[in-house]
Parts: structure tokens; sequence; C-alpha cells
């Protein structure tokens, strides 16, 4: 094989990635029926490897597929078993329970980390003020699934489920 034909075949696999996309939007709409009653879509952005979205929710309950613990000890044993953790604790933010998984479990943390900021490359000014309010916010749910490498929050004071998704998964 030439050169030529090298350099053609990286240059058609570099346009066949550049082309596929993270997430439709159908996939992460299903993902997040499972756990919340979702209502009309607030912003849809996805690329290879980035996706961010945010629906709004008919109500700020979770459904019974998502078991929220109020303790990060909690949450890391539920992830080490199901590869998803839900952190939902009403006398903490959510930044204080990542920063608290982050210190108990380092890869997590990182992992955690990388979905967010990842995630944040495909999110308008919007969702990223939206995203960082439900952050603060001590009623906000969040989850973290290994499965997509996503971080979901539902912040019941705006009625929305954020969804940022980035890094290898």
């Amino acid at each position: 094989m030439g050169k030529k034909s090298v350099i053609i075949g990286l240059f058609g696999l570099i346009l066949l990635l550049a082309g596929c996309e993270r997430h439709s939007e159908a996939e992460v709409r299903a993902q997040l029926t499972r756990w919340f009653a979702l209502g009309e879509t607030v912003y849809f952005k996805t690329t290879y490897d980035c996706t961010a979205a945010m629906f709004k929710v008919q109500t700020d309950q979770m459904k019974s597929a998502l078991q929220p613990n109020s303790d990060a000890g909690t949450a890391l044993f539920q992830y080490g078993r199901s590869g998803m953790m839900v952190l939902a604790n009403p006398t903490q933010k959510p930044n204080d329970g990542f920063l608290e998984l982050m210190n108990m479990d380092r890869p997590i943390g990182i992992a955690m980390q990388a979905a967010s900021v990842l995630g944040k490359k495909c999110m308008d000014e919007n969702m990223e003020s939206a995203f960082f309010y439900a952050m603060q916010n001590p009623k906000a749910t969040m989850v973290f699934s290994r499965e997509d490498m996503s971080m979901v929050l539902m912040d019941p004071g705006t009625r929305l489920v954020i969804f940022a998704s980035g890094g290898a998964e």
C-alpha cells in the first residue's frame, strides 16, 4: 500500500469520524425517560466528542428506576454495583457532593468531571448557566452513568433535566 493510499484512507476515516454524533436526541430522551417524566426539548447539541441536552420535566419526581442516595459512600457503592450513581441530598449542593465523591474515589470523580467539562463544549450560554445553577441547588438530583459517561442534573426549581456527556465511552 502506497503513501497516497494511506493518506486517502486516513483522510476518509477523519471525515467519517467528524460526521459521527456521540448521541442522538432520541437516544438521550429514551435514557432520561426511564428516570424522569420529560416534557419538551429545550436544547440539544451533539458532536463526535460531546453531547449537551436540556429538557423540561412534567414533575420534579424521579421514577422508580432511580434509587437516590443521600451520601457519597452509598452512591459509590451503588455505582460499583450498577455503573450508575444517584445523589440527592436536600442539605448538600450537588457540587459539594461531587467534591466529596472526588475525594473518596479520584478515578470516578475525574470521570464525572470529564463528562461535565467535555459536555460543556456542546452547551450554549443558557444551558451552561442552568447546569451551574443546578450544581449549586441543594434540591437538585445528580446522576452519573458509566454507560455513556453522562452527568445528569434534575433541578426541581427550574423544572429542567440537564444532560452532559463527554470523555471516553
